[in-house]
């Protein structure tokens, strides 16, 4: 959509930029959905670890934060005062974040994705992406969004829908790692994507500047 509307006053040389983005974003997604139902499939989950959360963030803000400004969106990274370690699957739960991330980003155009981790007490830490513009919700809301089939309008057929199986798929794989996604659109214009995990340690931001 950017890239059409757009199409008359970018370079060439910008039009190949963000054509390449937005390849590898599809790219990037479709890896992922398809690791989410190999691991899914196989009820296999690489061992348990001490994972930095602030790393995971870090490493799906690099991957997404282009994909973000190519729909003129900022994505912000926010972590605990304390940034925590938790007890969990490190390859899973950085797919899982990059999933919903990619998601959120290609959906909204001129606004900001949130990739938030925040301290809920002592032992627990919420995982959060939250997508606040134009385009983030369709005009189906939620229900719409995780619809596994869509209805063609000019056919009447029904099709696969990316996003409905995408959702489902991580929150399979959410809760093969022990908690619930949750999707909720406290406005018309946000969409706030959760998981929780639980804590074993903190160590203090700094450490890790």
């Amino acid at each position: 959509d950017t890239l059409l509307e757009q199409g008359e006053q970018l370079t060439p040389e910008r039009r190949a930029r963000q054509h390449g983005i937005i390849y590898r974003a599809a790219l990037g997604l479709a890896q992922v959905g398809g690791e989410l139902l190999t691991l899914v499939d196989a009820g296999k989950l690489e061992p348990a670890e001490a994972v930095d959360v602030l790393e995971v963030l870090e490493l799906v803000a690099d991957v997404c934060r282009p994909v973000a400004e190519a729909r003129e969106c900022e994505l912000v990274v926010s972590v605990p005062d304390d940034s925590a370690q938790v007890v969990s699957h490190p390859k899973t739960l950085t797919r899982a974040m990059l999933s919903l991330t990619l998601r959120a980003a290609l959906r909204t155009r001129d606004g900001r994705v949130d990739v938030e981790a925040r301290r809920d007490g002592p032992r627990h830490v919420t995982f959060s992406v939250a997508a606040r513009g134009s385009g983030t919700l369709p005009e189906g809301g939620i229900a719409e969004l995780l619809e596994l089939f869509r209805e063609e309008a000019d056919t009447g057929s029904y099709t696969l829908s990316p996003e409905g199986l995408g959702l489902a798929a991580t929150a399979h794989l959410v809760r093969a790692m022990g908690s619930e996604l949750t999707v909720d659109a406290p406005t018309d214009d946000v969409l706030r994507l959760e998981f929780g995990i639980t804590a074993v340690s903190y160590t203090h931001l700094r450490a890790h500047e």
